[in-house]
Order: structure tokens, then sequence, then C-alpha cells
């Protein structure tokens, strides 16, 4: 957390919960972590906060490795490297794979989802990422937003 200029302002449950985790749900579990750090760092140069960080990567990371929205996708819940793999990847899968760049780059990041909607019409997944003390809502591959940021 040293290597970010906001590493000192996140509390430590924020981090013992939301960067240093290497799992989100049921997903095959792979050493992402050194490789994302390696990949993506070079991406927030120049982020002062988590925020600027989070929606740097959610619009960096998808193009850079180069995975899409799909129904086609082999599972729901794949890991960042199966999702890397097939190029594709469902909400979810892009959830798991942005929540764990964000925290390979030392920002607070946690995935959230609906297993299933009132109307029963399925479900779905997005991240909050940790800034100025609140979490803040965006979809993974999705960098828009209310605010300058892209955060909701």
């Amino acid at each position: 957390m040293e290597k970010v200029p906001w590493g000192k302002q996140v509390p430590k449950d924020i981090f013992l919960n939301y960067v240093l985790p290497y799992v989100n749900l049921n997903e095959r579990r792979d050493n992402w972590r050194k490789d994302f750090y390696t990949r993506f760092m070079p991406l927030i140069k120049g982020c002062k906060t988590p925020g600027d960080a989070g929606m740097a990567l959610n619009s960096k990371v998808f193009p850079l490795v180069k995975v899409h929205y799909s129904k086609k996708r082999k599972k729901a819940d794949q890991s960042p490297y199966e999702s890397i793999k097939s190029g594709m990847a469902s909400c979810t899968g892009l959830s798991i794979l942005l929540v764990d760049a964000c925290r390979a780059c030392g920002v607070p990041a946690r995935f959230v989802g609906t297993p299933l909607w009132s109307d029963k019409s399925g479900n779905h997944s997005w991240v909050e990422i940790w800034h100025e003390g609140k979490w803040h809502y965006t979809g993974g591959g999705e960098p828009g937003g209310k605010d300058a940021k892209g955060l909701n």
C-alpha cells in the first residue's frame, strides 16, 4: 500500500477485507496478484485516489486483456484467468476480474450482486470501489457513471 498515494488513508479493516483477499466467490483459485500488479499498476500511474484508480482500471483492463461480456462463456463464476483465456465473461466474471485488478493495485473493491431479481428475471453482479470513505457502484467493464470518476 506504500506504492499508492491513498495507501495510508485506507483503514485496517478495509484493507483486510477488501484489498488483501484473493477470492470473491467460488471461482477457481488463481495466483493472479503478482501478475496483475505488474500488468495493471502502470494503468493507474498518476491516479491520486482509489476512485480515480478504480475507474482507470475499469476502462483499461478489459480492452488490454481482451475480455468482453458474453452469455456464451463456459460458466458464470469464472476466475480471472478463465475469463482472460476465453475472452469472455458474465457480469459475475467481469466483476471478479475488476475486483481482483483493483485489489492487486491497492484499490479497495468488493463484489456485490443479487442472486435473483424480485421479478425472477435473473441475477446481476457489480463492483463497489471504496472512495472518500464510502462505497460507490460501478459495473465491471462499464466505466460510465454519474460523477466525473464514473462512480455512482
